[in-house]
């Protein structure tokens, strides 16, 4: 875990790399990777909530965002919308998602959202 707190470089992670090399992946090591294009943790158990600071730390060239059966629960961060060039927004299947659709959501040019199988209310931005 060390190796990405410390990285700025890495520009794709998927979760069968990481989960082979430390199952206690923590995603406050995300916060530096400034360079990041891809986060694919599809599958990889994360349960909790998604964190706050996620729209504002998060790398600006952040395109794929992967977290489909991930045990996650809360809500999502109304500052997803930060994340310009995001296209691709996966958070399906982690049934706990609860709370309305964030309208941040829809300042994004996604191409793909995928938010089926929780528990949110409401309209899509």
């Amino acid at each position: 875990m060390a190796m990405l707190r410390k990285s700025t470089s890495l520009v794709s992670t998927y979760y069968s790399w990481v989960g082979q090399q430390n199952p206690q992946f923590s995603v406050e090591a995300l916060q530096n990777l400034t360079l990041l294009e891809t986060f694919n943790a599809s599958s990889f158990a994360l349960p909790g909530p998604i964190p706050q600071w996620f729209g504002f730390k998060l790398a600006s060239t952040l395109q794929i965002f992967d977290l489909r059966f991930c045990s996650i629960t809360g809500h999502i961060p109304s500052n997803f919308g930060y994340l310009s060039n995001l296209t691709i927004i996966y958070l399906s299947n982690n049934n706990l998602i609860t709370g309305i659709v964030p309208s941040g959501l829809g300042q994004l040019s996604s191409a793909v959202l995928d938010i089926s199988r929780n528990s949110l209310v409401g309209s899509i931005p």
